[in-house]
């Protein structure tokens, strides 16, 4: 535990705010530089371990740990799954790293400073579970989050039934549609949370998900690029009422065929094929 407290402390320090170090202070740095603080001068930064800060000193006090941290990578870590190995996981984490528009706006960005809480790459470009956030639990607070994206709902409202907060179809046949232009980042997963239940009200209850990915020509007109789609089930066996996940996969094999890249424009339409109602819970449409 001590050698990862140390090791994620002392490595975290290159991509977060790290006042200049020296070794005769506390270990935070020399607060009398107000050069160093204004962003006048930054010259004088240091990387290399001094104690202080979260960092305990060395058991040999005489000795010095020479360098400093590589640089980090400005995205999170690839997801751990099926397909990630020892010998493909620095690849795709740099791949990552170059492709996402967040982190390039990080790294080039001429305002940001070390000083400054560093702007981690938000690894889902949208989402919204119902409940789960803070002042997120009413009709209106979902109608104002897709409000920006929402083309296009015939059928379909929002709803907090039961304190409940989600989308609900209310006939058959309801369809709505989002879009999302010019997109910032890397998206290779659509993840739906939805409410599976049961009775005749259920009874059937089946909605088509498609996923189009367009991208932008010279002239500003969209070109489809790819589409995908998948159905969910809204009902099951049980006496009860319980949120299932299911997740649209847009591609990923190193170079992200299918999936949609910073740029393109993304639309999903959601569409009732079965029964009378339906009820979504959440969405999260995700780099990975």
């Amino acid at each position: 535990f001590n050698l990862l407290h140390l090791a994620g402390t002392f490595c975290s320090m290159n991509a977060t705010a790290t006042p200049t170090f020296n070794s005769g202070g506390n270990g935070v740095g020399s607060s009398n530089d107000n050069d160093s603080m204004n962003g006048s001068k930054r010259t004088n930064l240091k990387r290399e371990y001094v104690p202080g800060n979260g960092l305990p000193h060395l058991k040999d006090r005489t000795r010095e740990l020479n360098g400093e941290p590589q640089t980090v990578f400005n995205v999170l870590p690839p997801e751990l799954n099926s397909t990630l190995t020892l010998d493909n996981i620095s690849q795709r984490w740099k791949y990552d790293d170059n492709h996402s528009a967040a982190a390039h706006d990080y790294k080039n960005n001429n305002k940001c400073n070390t000083f400054d809480e560093s702007p981690m790459p938000r690894s889902c470009m949208f989402s919204w579970i119902g409940g789960l956030e803070r002042r997120f639990d009413k009709s209106k607070h979902l109608d104002q989050r897709l409000k920006s994206f929402l083309t296009s709902s015939d059928g379909w409202a929002a709803s907090d039934d039961n304190n409940k907060l989600g989308y609900v179809a209310k006939a058959a046949g309801a369809k709505f549609e989002l879009q999302f232009k010019n997109i910032k980042s890397t998206v290779r997963s659509l993840n739906f949370f939805v409410m599976k239940s049961y009775g005749e009200k259920w009874d059937g209850s089946r909605v088509k998900v498609e996923a189009f990915v367009g991208g932008t020509k010279d002239d500003g007109s969209i070109i489809e690029k790819g589409r995908h789609s998948i159905e969910i089930t809204g009902f099951h066996d049980k006496n009860t009422s319980e949120t299932y996940t299911a997740q649209l996969e847009l591609g990923y094999d190193g170079s992200d065929a299918g999936a949609v890249v910073a740029g393109d424009t993304l639309t999903v339409q959601i569409e009732l094929v079965g029964g009378s109602t339906f009820k979504i819970t959440g969405m999260a449409f995700c780099n990975h």
